[in-house]
């Protein structure tokens, strides 16, 4: 269902799950294959993605599109020290690393790029793509226009 991923990320390595969609691994039919809608997505502040994000991952991932679910630094099956440390910023700047892996995966559509969580960075990020934020009792979703 997914496969086990790693980037760098400020000198440490994030890792975390590619969920990539069946029917978008080979070709079809004789033609080139088709790329995949992406959702880039990770935990909380406080938690770590066996926690519930990989349960909504799951849900994106069975609605057709692939998804890039990671830890952040810190948290978690990343590297990163002080364990359990919230930094917004590096937390920000795992989500661009996660932007740039993804795009070099080949199976992605890179036109088609969604962030979940982060509404500022992805609004900065993905210019023509929208963004969701899940945070209990209150939720959140946006077009992002650059």
């Amino acid at each position: 269902m997914f496969r086990n991923v790693a980037f760098p990320s400020q000198g440490a390595t994030l890792r975390g799950r590619l969920y990539i969609p069946e029917d978008r691994d080979s070709p079809r039919q004789g033609t080139s294959r088709r790329l995949a809608p992406v959702v880039i997505m990770t935990h909380g502040t406080s938690a770590t993605i066996t926690m519930v994000a990989d349960r909504y991952a799951e849900v994106i991932h069975e609605a057709g599109f692939a998804v890039l679910l990671n830890d952040h630094r810190n948290f978690g099956i990343s590297d990163g020290e002080l364990r359990g440390e919230i930094n917004p910023r590096i937390q920000a700047r795992g989500y661009r690393d996660a932007i740039d892996y993804v795009s070099s995966v080949a199976e992605i559509d890179k036109s088609r790029m969604a962030g979940a969580i982060a509404l500022a960075l992805v609004s900065r990020s993905l210019k023509e793509s929208s963004c969701a934020n899940r945070i209990p009792r209150w939720s959140a979703c946006a077009t992002c226009n650059g």
